[in-house]
């Protein structure tokens, strides 16, 4: 009797297994995984700085590639979060998977305020007073100052930085300087002009703002009648002066015709 009831408990099991086997494994669900990686980067019109390929850099330092792993050890929000604590110029960073399996990374870059030219090495100086290595050098023209000459990381995030903030944010000088040198002796001369026309700045940078009202009320009131083609730098240095040096050109004309 005894073994007629641990069989029909063995084939109750067993009927019990196939049941199981028939109707339940075909729903279970394989974890999706990841099948590839989208990177996009969003820039300001002709100041995209951040490619494709340093995006991907930057995300395969902070995660594993991706690609046939479980979506669900991805950790997004991390990623998203890192990105733009590593880099100051990734504004806004949307990390997330689509049904198909694709990791789409998707960042906004901020502008960089100016490209600091030190030696052998170049940085991007954010707005947030922030020095970011530039991964390959550029050679092409980017609408930022750039700062070059015998100038450090620490000049460049010092005085200098609120020197091109206070550019940047004045129509006038904005639209005059693309580039500030500083000399051996610690000269500060901007370029940038149509005609190739030099600002002397000098020493002393805490006198930019009142050199610069002295700029503005000569290029206002005097400049319109001696012509920009004609100057070849204008001294500053001296408070409330303007002092014009013209073209050596000009002068031997004038010279000749004296």
């Amino acid at each position: 009797m005894l073994r007629h009831i641990v069989v029909a408990i063995g084939v109750s099991l067993l009927a019990a297994y196939f049941c199981f086997v028939a109707f339940a494994l075909p729903h279970i669900v394989e974890p999706i995984k990841c099948r590839r990686v989208r990177f996009s980067v969003e820039a300001p019109v002709d100041s995209k700085v951040i490619e494709e390929k340093d995006l991907a850099r930057e995300i395969y330092s902070l995660e594993t590639n991706p690609v046939g792993h479980s979506v669900a050890a991805f950790d997004c929000y991390r990623v998203e979060r890192e990105l733009i604590n590593r880099n100051a110029l990734m504004g806004v960073s949307n990390l997330y998977f689509s049904p198909d399996g694709t990791l789409h990374v998707n960042v906004k870059q901020r502008k960089p305020l100016a490209l600091l030219m030190s030696g052998d090495e170049q940085f991007y100086i954010t707005s947030k007073r922030e020095a970011i290595p530039v991964g390959e050098k550029r050679s092409q023209t980017l609408p930022m100052i750039v700062l070059y000459g015998k100038v450090s990381v620490k000049d460049a995030l010092g005085p200098l930085f609120d020197i091109v903030k206070y550019i940047e944010a004045d129509s006038v000088l904005s639209g005059m300087i693309t580039a500030l040198h500083v000399d051996s002796k610690g000269n500060l001369e901007a370029t940038g002009s149509q005609h190739g026309m030099r600002l002397f700045f000098g020493k002393e940078r805490s006198l930019f703002p009142q050199q610069c009202d002295a700029l503005k009320i000569f290029i206002a009131h005097t400049l319109p009648t001696i012509g920009e083609a004609r100057i070849f730098r204008l001294y500053l240095h001296i408070p409330n002066q303007v002092i014009v040096a013209p073209f050596e050109p000009i002068l031997m004309e004038e010279k000749e015709n004296g």
